[in-house]
C-alpha cells in the first residue's frame, strides 16, 4: 500500500512556510531600504502609538528638587523647526526645514529674518537643519546653517551676519565647509561650538555605505573646523587629504545632536540606529565609532552592529545604547543653571519616534549612572526634537511633527 498523505495537510504546510518566508523577508528588507526612524510620521496619533522599551528601562519620575516642571508654549504655527540658537542679548532665533528664519526678540515680539534659501535643497529629511551662534557674536554678528545645497546635491556649511534690528541675514563666508554628502536621509547637519571656539559639525552616511570608513569622504564623521576660514582647527587627528584633515571622529551613522560638557571640556554625540541601538557617544580624538555598512553583497548593508567591534576591535563603545528598538534620538544639551539644582550637568535628550525628553547623567569617564524620562513631556507634544538651555536658565524645546503645527516649549523646573 503507497503511502499517500493527506492532501489538505500538504497544501497548509506550504501556506505556513510561505508566509514565514515573507515575513522574514520584510524584515530584513525594511531594515536594508525602509525609512529612517527620522522620518517625519503622518500624523502625530500614529507616532503615540509606538511605545518601544529600552534595553535598560528609563523611569518616569518627577524632577527631582522642585514640585513639578512649568511647560509653556512660547512659539506655535512652525512647520519642522529643527534647531534653536540664543544670541547674547537674548534673542532666540528658530529655522524651519523647509527654508524660513524667525527671531523671537527679548521682548517676546517675533521678527521675521529676511535670508536668502533660494538655493535650499529640501526632501525627505534634507534641508536647513544645523544652527548655531558664534561665540564672538557680540564683535562679528554671525551665525552659521547647516543645509541642503541645490546647487552641488550636496550638504554645505554658511556663515551668515545679520542685521542689528534682526530683519535681514546675509552670507557672508559661502560654503565655509562643503562637500559633505547629502540624501533624503542620514545626514546629521548639528552644529556646535566647543569652549575652545572651535565649530563641530556632524554628518551622516547619506545611505552610503562606504563612507563612515573613509576619511577622505566627509559623511558619517564629526568635523572640526576653524569657524573663522572653514580650515581644519589645530590639533584633529588626521592628515593626508583637505577632507581627512577636518575629521575629529569617525564610524557614524547619522549623529544629529551634539553637546558640549563645559565642566569636562567634552563634546558628546546622540546617533541614530538603524532597527537597533540609538547611541550616545562620548567623542575621542581620532575615535572609530564603528559603524560599517559596506558589503560585498550591498553597497549599503544596514544589517551590522552600530559598533562592530568584531570587524574594529578597536572601535569606541557607546556610552548608552537605546536597546531594540530604537526612540530616534535628536538634539542634546548638557543642563546649564541653579535653578536645575541637582540635575544640573545632566544630558537632556529629545525623541522623535519615542516623543519624551529623556535626561542621563555620566561619569566624567562617560559611564552612565542615572536616568529617567520628564513625566511633564510623555506623548504630550508629539515628537521633539531640539534641545537649548535660553539666558534664562530654561530649556527651550522644538517639536518636529510637520503640518504647520509644530511648536518651541518653554520648559524650566517651578520656582
Amino acid at each position: 500500500m503507497k503511502n499517500i498523505r493527506n492532501p489538505l495537510v500538504l497544501v497548509a504546510g506550504l501556506l505556513i512556510i510561505v508566509i514565514s518566508l515573507a515575513v522574514v523577508y520584510r524584515h530584513f528588507s525594511s531594515r536594508e531600504t525602509g525609512p529612517d526612524t527620522e522620518t517625519e510620521p503622518q500624523s502625530v496619533s500614529q507616532n503615540d502609538t509606538d511605545q518601544p522599551t529600552v534595553s535598560d528601562p528609563i523611569p518616569s519620575t518627577i524632577y527631582a528638587g522642585t514640585d513639578e516642571l512649568t511647560v509653556s508654549e512660547v512659539m506655535t504655527g512652525l512647520d519642522i523647526p529643527w534647531d534653536i540658537a540664543f544670541t547674547p542679548d537674548g534673542v532666540m532665533l528658530v529655522n524651519e526645514r523647509a527654508g524660513k528664519l524667525t527671531a523671537r526678540l527679548a521682548d517676546g515680539a517675533f521678527q521675521a529674518v529676511e535670508a536668502d534659501f533660494s538655493d535650499l535643497s529640501v526632501r525627505g529629511e534634507l534641508g536647513l537643519m544645523g544652527m548655531v551662534v558664534d561665540p564672538r557674536f557680540v564683535a562679528n554678528r554671525r551665525f552659521y546653517t547647516c543645509q541642503g545645497d541645490g546647487g552641488t546635491g550636496q550638504i554645505k556649511v554658511v556663515a551668515w551676519r545679520i542685521s542689528d534690528d534682526y530683519t535681514r541675514a546675509d552670507r557672508v563666508d559661502d560654503p565655509l565647509v562643503g562637500g559633505i554628502p547629502s540624501a533624503s536621509i542620514h545626514n546629521g547637519c548639528r552644529l556646535r561650538f566647543g569652549a575652545e571656539g572651535y565649530l563641530w559639525i556632524s554628518t551622516g552616511d547619506a545611505a552610503r555605505g562606504a563612507s563612515p570608513q573613509d576619511l577622505n569622504s566627509l559623511g558619517g564623521k564629526v568635523l572640526r573646523v576653524d569657524a573663522a576660514t572653514g580650515r581644519a582647527a589645530p590639533g584633529n587627528p588626521f592628515s593626508g587629504s583637505e577632507n581627512a584633515e577636518l575629521v575629529y571622529t569617525f564610524g557614524h551613522r547619522n549623529p544629529q545632536g551634539l553637546a558640549w560638557h563645559s565642566g569636562t571640556g567634552r563634546m558628546w554625540a546622540v546617533e541614530h540606529g538603524p532597527d537597533v541601538d540609538d547611541e550616545i557617544n562620548l567623542l575621542i580624538r581620532g575615535g572609530n565609532y564603528g559603524w560599517d555598512p559596506a558589503s560585498a553583497s550591498s553597497s549599503y548593508y544596514q544589517q551590522v552592529p552600530m559598533t562592530d567591534a568584531v570587524k574594529y576591535p578597536d572601535a569606541i563603545e557607546a556610552s548608552w545604547l537605546s536597546g531594540d528598538p530604537t526612540l530616534a534620538v535628536s538634539g542634546a544639551i548638557f543642563l546649564t543653571g541653579e535653578r536645575w539644582g541637582g540635575k544640573e550637568g545632566w544630558l537632556a535628550v529629545a525623541t522623535l519616534k519615542d516623543s519624551r525628553l529623556y535626561l542621563f547623567q555620566f561619569d566624567e569617564a562617560g559611564n552612565l549612572e542615572d536616568s529617567f524620562t520628564v513625566p511633564e513631556l510623555d506623548n504630550t507634544y508629539g515628537r521633539l526634537r531640539t534641545p537649548m538651555v535660553g539666558p534664562d536658565g530654561a530649556l527651550y524645546i522644538s517639536t518636529s511633527n510637520g503640518g504647520g503645527n509644530d511648536l518651541v516649549l518653554r520648559v524650566a523646573p517651578s520656582l
